[in-house]
C-alpha cells in the first residue's frame, strides 16, 4: 500500500493541516509529483445551526481551503489529515487541481497564525460525531 511505502521511506506521520509540507515530504520519499489546488470540505449541513449564526444554515455550508496532495501516475493520493488524529474526515474529499493553489513563500504572520489556529480549533469541532 502507498502508506506501508512511505513508512519504509521514513514518512510516518504526516501533520495536521501542514499539507504543504507533506505532500513535498511524499515527494521527496516517493517520486510522487506535487499537486496544487484546493480541499473543498462541509463544515455543517443543511439545517444545522452554527454557532454565532442567527438561523440554521439554508444549505450545506463549504469551506476550501488552499491544499496540496500527490500524484502517483494518474492517481491523487492525500495523506494530510485536518485534525490531529483523523483518519477520514468528514468522508470523501474534494480535491480541485488550481493554477492558484501555489502558496506565497513567506511564513505567516500573527494575524494569519491566529486565523490558522481558529481555523484548526473550528475543524476539530466540525469532526466531533
Amino acid at each position: 500500500s502507498e502508506r506501508a511505502a512511505l513508512a519504509a521511506a521514513g514518512f510516518v506521520a504526516p501533520a495536521a493541516l501542514h499539507s504543504f509540507s507533506n505532500a513535498e515530504r511524499v515527494c521527496a520519499a516517493t517520486g510522487y509529483q506535487v499537486v496544487k489546488g484546493f480541499l473543498i470540505v462541509e463544515v455543517a449541513a443543511a439545517g444545522q445551526k452554527i454557532e454565532g449564526a442567527a438561523a440554521p444554515c439554508d444549505g450545506p455550508s463549504l469551506l476550501a481551503l488552499r491544499h496540496w496532495w500527490n500524484d502517483a501516475a494518474g492517481t491523487w493520493l492525500d495523506f494530510t489529515p485536518l485534525v490531529p488524529g483523523e483518519q477520514a474526515w468528514g468522508g470523501t474529499r474534494l480535491l480541485v487541481e488550481a493554477a492558484s493553489g501555489d502558496k506565497p513563500l513567506r511564513p505567516l504572520g500573527t494575524a494569519g497564525r491566529a486565523f490558522a489556529c481558529a481555523l484548526a480549533a473550528r475543524l476539530s469541532e466540525c469532526s466531533d460525531p
